[in-house]
């Protein structure tokens, strides 16, 4: 595969040094290589945090191929009448996958809700942010959005949005139910930024192969290659970032910071092609996709590579952001042990220049503080705190506890070799 190995196995243990729990490279669809903790770690369940977004961006594109929705198409399609005000159901499917909703950004509801328990309806969350800016102009890395993606599969495709993942996708990609499980609000809505999504490493470079092949599946078609060219085409408002995927070919990009939008200057790895794509998830959950080499390279860990780095902000120290050392490093050692590609010589490694739109109202806003508990005006409609409808709604918890119980069961089997008991 035109792979030294001795460099290939100086780069894996780099990473494995930098806090890596697995890596993974493959090229034209063989592993050429993975960590020296890969054969345990890569079999246990893992919380991928952000590349859940990926998965939805996926999961969005086979609902599109199979003719259930359009990405053009206004949310308010799929809502059911009064969710919603008319402003935000004119928000496209589109803009949600491109974060470009123009929704406000306020920490303390976006956290809050997740962390103290008082939003047990993430969709009514998101619908009540008020609109700050045009839609399609302005990005945002916000998360609470999402669940109205997730949300809007189900109306699509008039399933659970776990089971339309589960049967049009992630199974026919060979990554079984029981190898996964993901989150959902109180109110039985499925995760859609990555809150609480666990799945084996091993699975991560299913991903990149299908993106690879353009959306096919052992010649089966899964999602419209146009979608995939869409995908990994950014935006005025972003050129870093497609459908909930990052993109290495812009020579700038937008990110968050807890303190406001980081402007970012530069190639977010600029020791990898600029053909690569990838998602990224907290601390380092990854897929890269290099097209031009026939390359995918997958990552898990529980530190992020990069960790003692960024300290001028910890509020981007672990998210995808400034160029990062180890990053650079990576794939500088990985780029040199392709033996069939003579990329030119990176420069010398130096984080990119930044600047960021500090917002005080991301953190202080009477308004949304108070909304951030179901209080006061702004606050979800019909909503208090920790219920809706005056139904506490602990639906999702319940489906999420015997999801959670099942991928352990399976996870222990497949490590002991004991038996698996019925479903």
């Amino acid at each position: 595969m035109n792979i030294d190995q001795g460099k290939l196995r100086r780069a894996l243990d780099y990473w494995t040094a930098h806090g890596s729990d697995t890596v993974k490279v493959l090229r034209y669809d063989c592993l050429v290589g993975e960590s020296r903790l890969d054969p345990v770690s890569d079999k246990l369940p893992h919380v991928i945090f952000s590349h859940t977004k990926s998965i939805l961006s996926l999961v969005v594109g086979r609902a599109e191929e199979q003719g259930l929705l359009s990405v053009d198409d206004p949310i308010g399609k799929y809502l059911p009448e009064g969710l919603g005000d008319s402003a935000h159901r004119a928000l496209t499917i589109k803009h949600f996958l491109t974060m470009t909703t123009g929704l406000r950004m306020n920490w303390t509801r976006e956290l809050g809700g997740q962390l103290n328990g008082t939003k047990p309806d993430r969709v009514r969350e998101a619908l009540s942010l008020p609109i700050d800016h045009q839609p399609g102009t302005w990005f945002e890395y916000a998360q609470t959005p999402l669940f109205v993606l997730t949300y809007v599969v189900e109306r699509a495709t008039r399933q659970d949005f776990q089971d339309y993942a589960d049967q049009q996708l992630l199974s026919k990609m060979g990554i079984p139910r029981d190898d996964w499980f993901w989150g959902r609000d109180r109110a039985g809505h499925s995760d859609g930024p990555g809150w609480a999504v666990f799945m084996r490493p091993a699975h991560f470079p299913r991903f990149g192969q299908l993106l690879m092949n353009e959306g096919t599946w052992n010649g089966s078609r899964l999602v419209n290659a146009s979608y995939i060219k869409d995908m990994r085409t950014g935006t005025k408002a972003n050129p870093g970032y497609g459908y909930l995927y990052w993109l290495n070919s812009a020579d700038h990009f937008v990110n968050a910071s807890i303190w406001g939008r980081h402007q970012i200057s530069g190639t977010p790895i600029p020791t990898a092609p600029k053909d690569m794509y990838f998602s990224w998830g907290y601390v380092g959950q990854h897929t890269f996709v290099i097209p031009s080499l026939h390359m995918i390279v997958t990552r898990t860990g529980n530190i992020a590579p990069d960790t003692l780095e960024a300290l001028d902000d910890p509020g981007n120290a672990a998210i995808m952001g400034r160029q990062k050392k180890a990053y650079y490093e990576f794939f500088k050692l990985l780029m040199d042990a392709v033996s069939d590609a003579h990329p030119p010589e990176p420069p010398p490694y130096q984080a990119n220049r930044w600047t960021f739109d500090f917002d005080a109202g991301a953190w202080v806003n009477p308004l949304e503080n108070l909304a951030a508990v179901n209080l006061g005006p702004n606050a979800p409609e019909g909503c208090i705190p920790g219920a809706c409808d005056g139904a506490a709604g602990f639906e999702g918890y319940a489906l999420f506890a015997g999801d959670a119980a099942r991928a352990m069961i399976s996870s222990v089997h497949d490590i002991t070799g004991t038996a698996t008991p019925p479903r």
